[in-house]
């Protein structure tokens, strides 16, 4: 477990995604977390899974942290919600500490509780995953922003600047 949160503090110290969310413009909805969830920790697979629900919500983002030597197994083929693709925002990789993150997402997953599914391109030594689902976001405004980061250092800092009010980052 301590891998799995040390590194989806969203998806630490080798790259900053920033994933722009705009709010749906009907009566000024807010953006509102509809759930979460996570897989655990798990050691030496090629694929993982695990069960996330949605309720109302219309974004699906989800995050993946891999730890291996070999650089190659530190990919993902496809992230797939009840058989749904997810598309890929960003995908990092840190061979300094042999870590790698990424990032995937999908408009109006299927409402209730489905598999969220992980396909690696090799087995790694622990893989963590985490599903987030939101309401109220308009997705044909969604703006994708991303800043790689690299340092030695545990302590990060950074300024966001929101292109739109009441705008996630």
């Amino acid at each position: 477990m301590k891998f799995l949160y040390k590194n989806l503090a969203l998806l630490s110290g080798i790259s900053i995604v920033l994933f722009f969310f705009y709010p749906v413009e009907k009566a000024e909805a807010a953006i509102a977390q509809d759930g979460t969830s996570n897989n655990g920790a798990e050691a030496l697979v090629t694929t993982f899974s695990w069960s996330h629900t949605v309720t109302t919500s219309n974004v699906l983002v989800v995050g993946i942290c891999m730890g291996d030597l070999t650089d190659t197994d530190r990919t993902v083929l496809g992230v797939t919600f009840n058989g749904d693709a997810l598309t890929l925002i960003e995908e990092t990789d840190g061979d300094a500490d042999n870590l790698s993150s990424a990032l995937w997402w999908m408009a109006n997953p299927d409402v209730g509780t489905f598999t969220i599914s992980v396909t690696l391109n090799g087995s790694n030594s622990e893989v963590g995953g985490l599903g987030l689902s939101l309401t109220g976001v308009d997705t044909s405004a969604i703006d994708a922003e991303t800043e790689d980061l690299t340092t030695n250092s545990t302590t990060q800092s950074f300024d966001i600047t929101t292109v739109a009010d009441n705008a996630w980052a």
